[in-house]
């Protein structure tokens, strides 16, 4: 098999994050539902990244996840660059410590990580540039969080059998 030979579970999550920014760049206007459940998993997608699959090549991945983010999303840039950047130096100090945890205390901590992430989002987007702190979207991400983190992990977890 020779596609089993360069494919790995890296590699996949890497390509999922293309997409899932692709379609959050290009976005769906007849489904805005997509759009924002696309946001969500990109950003799921990033911290679990980070957890399991730590590589000194995430740092310029997510400035550049970011950097698209705040040009496409915002017009504006900071928001996302500075909150990602924040978040993979706090993955990286606290990677010793995922080897000790289980599975049920990380999935918090990506829960905690994703809520911290969208809320600092939120924040610098009203300190920086006056955007407007919609709590109604707090509510909404938490909810379709608990929706779609079953499934998604689900998946997540059969992409890391592949290798």
């Amino acid at each position: 098999m020779f596609l089993k030979k360069h494919l790995d579970s890296f590699k996949i999550y890497i390509f999922l994050l293309l997409i899932s920014t692709s379609v959050i760049i290009k976005g769906v206007p007849e489904f805005p539902i997509i759009n924002f459940i696309t946001y969500l998993f990109t950003h799921i997608l990033l911290i679990y990244i980070g957890i399991y699959h730590f590589k000194i090549i995430l740092f310029f991945i997510y400035f550049v996840i970011g950097f698209i983010f705040d040009v496409f999303l915002l017009n504006e840039i900071g928001t996302h660059i500075a909150t990602f950047m924040v978040l993979i130096l706090i993955l990286s100090l606290l990677r010793k410590f995922y080897i000790l945890m289980s599975s049920k205390v990380i999935f918090l901590l990506i829960t905690i990580l994703l809520f911290f992430t969208i809320i600092c989002e939120m924040f610098i987007s009203y300190i920086l540039f006056g955007f407007s702190f919609n709590t109604s979207n707090l509510i909404k991400n938490i909810i379709f969080y608990f929706i779609i983190a079953f499934p998604i992990y689900y998946i997540f977890n059969k992409i890391d059998r592949i290798g």
